[in-house]
Parts: C-alpha cells; sequence; structure tokens
C-alpha cells in the first residue's frame, strides 16, 4: 500500500505491473538474488532511459514506464 499510495495509484494496479513485471523477465521479486538483478537493471536504465525509451515503439514503451515506475517507488 505503501508503494501505491507514493505513486498515486491504486493497489490492484500496482500488484499487477509486479505480476507483470515478473512475467516478463522471468525474476522471482521474493529472491533476494533477483531483486538485486532488477536494481541493477533499473539503475542501467535510468543512465539510459532516453536512447532505450527512443528505440522502444509507442505501446511498448508505455508499459515499461508504468513498470519503471513501480521499480523506482519499491526501490
Amino acid at each position: 500500500e505503501r508503494v501505491s499510495d507514493r505513486m498515486y495509484t491504486h493497489k490492484n494496479t500496482v500488484k499487477y505491473r509486479l505480476n507483470r513485471l515478473q512475467e516478463l523477465t522471468g525474476l522471482d521479486l521474493r529472491n533476494p538474488d533477483d531483486n538485486l538483478r532488477l536494481y541493477l537493471a533499473v539503475l542501467a536504465l535510468k543512465m539510459n532511459f532516453k536512447k532505450v525509451f527512443e528505440k522502444m515503439n509507442k505501446q511498448s514503451g508505455l508499459i515499461a514506464c508504468g513498470i519503471v515506475g513501480i521499480v523506482y517507488a519499491v526501490f
């Protein structure tokens, strides 16, 4: 609920996006090693976000923005 409050998003939306993130990446967010991998990926994405976003099509870019927003709020 803290994440949904920080993002001004409904808690079910946060749960859906986290589940979607696990589906897309194959990571288990309960696993500390996978959490570290995700955290490092987000840091790399932050450094290159503009380049990465420009290469994505509009729809996948919007999905990525939602997922990255969730990850930012969690970390």
